[in-house]
């Protein structure tokens, strides 16, 4: 648009400069300024969106949830209104978690503590006591110290497992993504954004309005005489 204006401030009109007036710049300034009309009106419509979701967020995911419950299975479905909830409904399964891995731990400490003492002996102690040559000691021994390892590692894994699903891990990650990602920042974001294409819009609305410049600048005869007289558009030279 500057181009445009320097152009008929300049008295310059040729076959070139209608060209890219007519055919390049106006097009494309106008197609650009539907563009932002469309996206002033998306970042209006998703702001206001995102006000009314923000209003009561828990109980409007809540409501989608249970609405279409028959999509998840009903513990994943259990656990999502857990961690939703803010850890006030308990889902049975949570319950039934916590007792199996509490039994697991269980009988994972009572095979760590045999294989301790297995693995405690000499080879002699355990060929004679369970009637095995060397050989055979030897490979029980490695065998018992194996299932030490490997019960106190999934003794670990058991614990780390409980503290990842627990709600006081996920409901942290859930209030941060709704309340602050998207409560705060993505409607603030959209609101601002908004703002800026509107802005754009009303600016480029006084452009097309002040078209002056898609015409090229004639002086008039007084002006061609030497005498002074304003600049006319070719509009209203007769």
């Amino acid at each position: 648009m500057l181009a445009v204006t320097v152009f008929s401030a300049k008295d310059i009109s040729n076959c070139f400069t209608k060209c890219v007036t007519c055919a390049l710049i106006w097009p494309v300034f106008t197609f650009l300024l539907v563009l932002s009309w469309i996206c002033a009106t998306l970042f209006l419509v998703f702001s206001l969106a995102g006000s009314d979701f923000c209003y009561r967020p828990d109980q409007i995911i809540t409501a989608v949830l249970t609405q279409n419950k028959d999509k998840f299975d009903s513990v994943i479905f259990a656990f999502i209104i857990y961690y939703v909830s803010g850890c006030v409904v308990v889902p049975q399964a949570m319950d039934d978690l916590t007792k199996l891995i509490t039994m697991v731990k269980t009988m994972l400490a009572t095979a760590n503590e045999l294989a301790a003492k297995v693995a405690s002996q000499g080879v002699d102690d355990l060929a004679t006591g369970c009637g095995l040559d060397k050989a055979g000691a030897a490979a029980l021994q490695k065998g018992a110290q194996v299932i030490c390892e490997v019960s106190q590692a999934l003794e670990t894994l058991l614990g780390n497992f409980k503290g990842i699903v627990s709600c006081q891990n996920i409901n942290p990650i859930y209030t941060s993504l709704v309340y602050d990602a998207t409560c705060t920042e993505a409607v603030s974001g959209f609101t601002w954004l908004y703002g800026t294409c509107f802005a754009l819009c009303i600016c480029a609305m006084i452009m097309i309005t002040f078209r002056a410049a898609l015409y090229p600048v004639k002086r008039s005869e007084r002006d061609r005489t030497g005498l002074n007289a304003p600049l006319l558009s070719s509009k209203n030279v007769y």
